[in-house]
C-alpha cells in the first residue's frame, strides 16, 4: 500500500529510483518495497519521503482509506441494506482474490469483508490458515497509519483476543506520532481502541483490564468529549461484566438520557442488552 504510493509519487515528480533511495537503502530494496516484497522501518521511510519532497503528513493524507473507495462504497451498501448476500458475495470475491495475488491490500479487503459477514450472521468463512497472514500483516506494522488503524479495527470479529490486546498496545505507544496526524486522526484511533476494548469485554474481560489500564491513562481535551463519554461507559460496562453491579451504568446512562443524547444512548443499550443476555 505505502511502497505502491511512494513509487506512484516519485514517478510523477520525475524522481529516479536511485535519487528517491539515495543515503538511504538500496535501489533494489526499495524496489521491492514499491512492489510490495518486504517492508522497510518508520525511520526509513521518513528519510525516503524527503528525498521525494513529501511530508509524512501529506503521504498519510492521500493513503488514507476514503468513503469514494469503491470497495468501501460496496461495503457501506452491504451494511445499510443488511444484506448478507452482498457481504457475502464480497467476502468469496476477495479471498479469491487474494489466493491468486497473496497482496496485502487484497487480504486486508477480504479480513474486512468477512468480518462484517461475520458480525451479521455469526459466520466466519475467513479461511483459518490466512487468519496467520493477517496477524503477520499487523505485527510487522513499522508505522500504525490511519491505514492499518482502520484496518485493524475492521478486523477485531476475527482476531483472538491476545492479538487484539497486542495490537492494541501497539497502537497507544505510537500515539505521539499519531497526534501528530491531527485531531480527526487521533479521534479515529481512539474510536478503534474503544472498540477493541468493547470486544474484549465481550470475549476476555481478563484482557480488558489490562488494556483499560492503558486506555484510562490517555488524556484528552474537552474537544474529545464523545471518546470521554464512550471510555466511561466502556469502563461501567466492564464493572457490570465483572461484577453484575449496574449502579453506575445505570446513572450514567439515565443522565446521557436526560441531556438528550439518544443516538449515544441506543448505541450503548446494545452493548448493554448483549452483556445482560449473557448467560
Amino acid at each position: 500500500m505505502f511502497g505502491e504510493k511512494f513509487k506512484e509519487i516519485h514517478k510523477e515528480q520525475n524522481i529516479s529510483l536511485a535519487t528517491a533511495a539515495e543515503n538511504v537503502t538500496t535501489v533494489s530494496t526499495l524496489s521491492r518495497w514499491e512492489n510490495g516484497q518486504t517492508n522497510i522501518k518508520f525511520e526509513q521511510m521518513i528519510e525516503l519521503l524527503n528525498n521525494i519532497h513529501f511530508s509524512l503528513l501529506e503521504f498519510i493524507s492521500i493513503t488514507i482509506i476514503t468513503p469514494h473507495t469503491p470497495f468501501v462504497n460496496q461495503i457501506n451498501s452491504a451494511l445499510n441494506f443488511n444484506s448478507d448476500l452482498e457481504l457475502r458475495q464480497l467476502s468469496l470475491k476477495w479471498i479469491k482474490i487474494y489466493q491468486a495475488s497473496h497482496q496485502t491490500t487484497d487480504l486486508l479487503n477480504a479480513a474486512t469483508a468477512c468480518s462484517f459477514y461475520l458480525n451479521l450472521t455469526s459466520k466466519n468463512i475467513f479461511p483459518h490458515h490466512y487468519l496467520n497472514d493477517l496477524i503477520e500483516v499487523f505485527s510487522n506494522v513499522n508505522y500504525w497509519s490511519h491505514y492499518y488503524i482502520i484496518n485493524f479495527g475492521n478486523s477485531l470479529m476475527l482476531l483472538p483476543p491476545k492479538n487484539i490486546y497486542g495490537f492494541a498496545l501497539l497502537i497507544i505507544n505510537n500515539l505521539s506520532e499519531i497526534k501528530k496526524g491531527g485531531f480527526e486522526y487521533f479521534i479515529d484511533t481512539m474510536d478503534t481502541l474503544l472498540n477493541a476494548a468493547q470486544m474484549l469485554i465481550y470475549f476476555a474481560p481478563d484482557y480488558a483490564i489490562k488494556l483499560f489500564n492503558k486506555l484510562n491513562n490517555i488524556q484528552l481535551t474537552n474537544y474529545s468529549m464523545y471518546i470521554k463519554v464512550r471510555r466511561q461507559f466502556l469502563n461501567q460496562l466492564l464493572h457490570y461484566k465483572l461484577t453484575k453491579d449496574s449502579t453506575s451504568l445505570s446513572k450514567l446512562l439515565s443522565a446521557l438520557t436526560t441531556l438528550g443524547m439518544n443516538s449515544m444512548v441506543q448505541m450503548f443499550n446494545e452493548a448493554y442488552t448483549r452483556i445482560k443476555s449473557e448467560k
